[in-house]
C-alpha cells in the first residue's frame, strides 16, 4: 500500500484511511507481542536470552518502518523511493522470519522434547504405580478368598463333628473379620452346651446315688420286717406252748 503511494507520489484519501487503520492495528499487535515475550522471558531465562538476541532489533526495525510510513507516506513527503521502502519492509519481514525459525521454533522444539521426556517418565511412573496397585489388589483378593475358603472349611468340619456329638470342637478361624467373630460365637455356644450337659450329668449322677441309697434303705427295712415277723412268730409259738 505504501509502495503504491510512494510510486505515484500521491496519497488517495481511501489509501490514507487504510494506512492509518493498518498502522494502528500493527502497533497494537507489536505492543501485545512485546508483552507476551516479556512474560515468556520471566518464565524461561534461557528463552529470554534467545529472544533478546533478535527481538529487540525486530522492534526497532518495526518502529523505523512505522516512522517512514507516518513521515514519508502519510506526511506526503515522498522523499524515499518505492524501491527503498520495499527493501526496508522486506528486510523487516526477513528479520521476523529469522527470529521465528532460528530462535522461537528451535527453542520450542527443545522444550517439547524435554516435556515429552518428562511426560514419558511420568507415564512410566504412573504405569508402575498402577501395576503395583493391581498386584496389591490381586494379593488382597487372593488372601481374602483363601481366608474365606479356609474359614468355610473349618465351619463345615466343626458342624460335622458337633452333629456327631463331639462338643469339644473349637471353631478357630484366622483373621479379624465377620467369620472370625462368628467362630467365636459358635465356640461360646459349644461351651454353653458342654456346661449344660455337665450339669445334666451331675444331676443324673445325684439321682442315681439317691436311687441306690433308697434301694439300700428299702432292702434294710425289708430285712428288718422279716426279722420282726420271725420274732413275732416265735413269741406266738412260745406263748402257745406255755398255755398247753
Amino acid at each position: 500500500r505504501g509502495t503504491g503511494g510512494l510510486a505515484r507520489k500521491a496519497l488517495l484519501p481511501e489509501l490514507r484511511i487504510d494506512l492509518i487503520s493498518s498502522l494502528a492495528l500493527m502497533e497494537g499487535a507489536l505492543r501485545g507481542q512485546n508483552i507476551n515475550l516479556a512474560k515468556i522471558g520471566q518464565a524461561d531465562p534461557v528463552l529470554k536470552a534467545a529472544l533478546q538476541s533478535g527481538g529487540g532489533g525486530f522492534t526497532a526495525s518495526t518502529h523505523k518502518v512505522f516512522s517512514v510510513v507516518r513521515e514519508e507516506v502519510l506526511g506526503e513527503r515522498f522523499s524515499i523511493s518505492s524501491d527503498a521502502y520495499f527493501a526496508l519492509t522486506t528486510a523487516l519481514l526477513d528479520q521476523g522470519y529469522k527470529i521465528i525459525f532460528e530462535s522461537l521454533l528451535p527453542q520450542l522444539e527443545i522444550r517439547l522434547q524435554s516435556r515429552l521426556a518428562s511426560d514419558r517418565w511420568r507415564l512410566v511412573g504412573l504405569g508402575s504405580l498402577a501395576a503395583t496397585v493391581m498386584l496389591l489388589v490381586t494379593y488382597l483378593l487372593a488372601g481374602t478368598a483363601l481366608s474365606v475358603r479356609e474359614s468355610v472349611r473349618i465351619f463345615q468340619e466343626g458342624a460335622r463333628r458337633m452333629a456327631e456329638g463331639d462338643l469339644t470342637v473349637a471353631f478357630v478361624t484366622p483373621g479379624r473379620d465377620e467369620l472370625h467373630h462368628a467362630g467365636q460365637d459358635f465356640n461360646a455356644m459349644a461351651q454353653s452346651l458342654r456346661s449344660l450337659l455337665a450339669r445334666v450329668k451331675a444331676d443324673v449322677d445325684d439321682l442315681r446315688r439317691s436311687a441306690d441309697e433308697l434301694a439300700t434303705n428299702s432292702e434294710s427295712i425289708g430285712q428288718a420286717s422279716i426279722q420282726q415277723s420271725d420274732a413275732a412268730t416265735g413269741m406266738a409259738a412260745s406263748v402257745q406252748e406255755m398255755t398247753v
